[in-house]
């Protein structure tokens, strides 16, 4: 059941971030349609990952209908918050992303039959890997997205709350890239490596580029906070 979780979070992070537009974020500020379709987009992908359990096993496409229908609630009831209740996107933020991983996590609770991941398990045969190498790449990819995307929008958030003209975001996919890189050396055995990068990062910019060092701190301690994240799942999961 592992994988079937890891497969669906693979679907959520890409469906969140990897393909959620400008122009989608804006039409789900808008109105539903626009929530529908940012929800059926990781519907998809949900049920793409997981065929053919997702079309042929009527209990598991039953749930998996119901985490749908969940996504369209959840992210509207954040935009209401944001409007209304709880307005800091920054807080809005990481509560949606907590709620929807809680969501994905009830797949342990359902009862399903022993067939139901064969498909899996196959898959990670035909791959030629073992299913803890698979579970493994599943952990680290959601994460790496995680790492690159979803502190890219938490910096988005702090940049708009200093600023009196925000702009669309824009992704640094050069940033993104050497956070990724960090992540992946915080890790590994080499996390001496990561923090010499961390403080020549910090003279860099102090010395040489326009310096803030909230937004330093905010990337920063997050990037730790997912390398926690990543260890503690990895010891429940994998």
């Amino acid at each position: 059941m592992t994988h079937v979780f890891l497969l669906l979070l693979f679907a959520h992070v890409l469906g969140d971030f990897v393909f959620q537009t400008n122009n989608i974020y804006r039409m789900k500020v808008m109105h539903l349609g626009g929530v529908i379709i940012h929800s059926a987009i990781f519907y998809a992908l949900a049920i793409a990952l997981t065929f053919p359990s997702s079309i042929y096993n009527g209990r598991f496409a039953f749930w998996l209908f119901a985490v749908f229908i969940s996504h369209i609630l959840i992210d509207k009831v954040k935009l209401i918050f944001g409007k209304t209740v709880i307005q800091k996107e920054f807080i809005n933020f990481i509560i949606d992303q907590c709620i929807h991983v809680a969501v994905l996590s009830t797949v342990y609770l359902i009862p399903f039959n022993g067939n139901f991941i064969s498909f899996v398990v196959n898959k990670s045969t035909f791959s030629g890997l073992s299913n803890s190498a698979l579970s493994v790449i599943l952990f680290v990819a959601s994460m790496l997205i995680f790492v690159s995307y979803a502190i890219s929008v938490l910096l988005y958030y702090y940049d708009c709350s200093v600023s009196k003209d925000p702009k669309s975001l824009k992704y640094n996919y050069s940033r993104m890239l050497y956070r990724s890189i960090l992540f992946l050396l915080l890790i590994s055995p080499y996390f001496p490596i990561a923090i010499v990068l961390i403080i020549a990062n910090y003279v860099y910019t102090k010395k040489i580029l326009k310096y803030d060092l909230l937004r330093f701190i905010i990337e920063k301690v997050y990037l730790i906070l997912l390398v926690f994240v990543f260890f503690l799942g990895k010891g429940v999961l994998i």
